[in-house]
């Protein structure tokens, strides 16, 4: 059986910038084959690093700015962003997740399926808690993410 590991990435003094952090949280609390990892990858970054070659399965949970309304969730890979990068900002972070992907890649420490789990903010000004929007989603998005997750498993 695969491993499969869950990172939920975000800086929680940035408001819906720390959504993958509070979707980590709430799946943890869920009953998960002991195949699952539940890791909080903080703001994100090199130390991200060493989690990537960890596991058969990466899932990031992170906002993404993608350009649609807040509270939109998205699935995808990370060669799908690169296809069309020039038409998405994506991280919300100081530093840009496929770059660390990237990198992994280069040293050959890099799982070979990645997926990353997005949801559009609202609001990343300082200050703690996701916005309203974002709060009203929460049971949703648990919902498509565990969906995602549990399909994962007959990969």
């Amino acid at each position: 059986m695969s491993t499969i590991g869950v990172i939920g990435i975000g800086n929680p003094l940035r408001r819906d910038d720390g959504i993958g952090l509070v979707l980590l949280q709430r799946l943890q609390m869920q009953q998960w084959p002991d195949s699952f990892s539940f890791l909080d990858g903080g703001a994100g970054g090199m130390q991200l690093l060493h989690m990537l070659s960890a596991f058969d399965i990466i899932v990031f949970l992170d906002a993404v700015h993608f350009g649609e309304e807040p509270g939109v969730l998205h699935v995808f890979t990370p060669e799908e962003v690169h296809s069309n990068k020039a038409q998405i900002q994506s991280s919300t972070h100081g530093f840009d997740l496929f770059d660390v992907i990237s990198f992994a890649q280069e040293l050959d420490e890099k799982s070979s399926h990645i997926h990353i789990i997005g949801i559009e903010p609202e609001d990343v000004s300082f200050g703690e808690g996701i916005s309203q929007t974002l709060q009203e989603k929460l049971d949703d998005f648990i919902e498509v993410i565990a969906t995602v997750l549990r399909s994962l498993t007959t990969q």
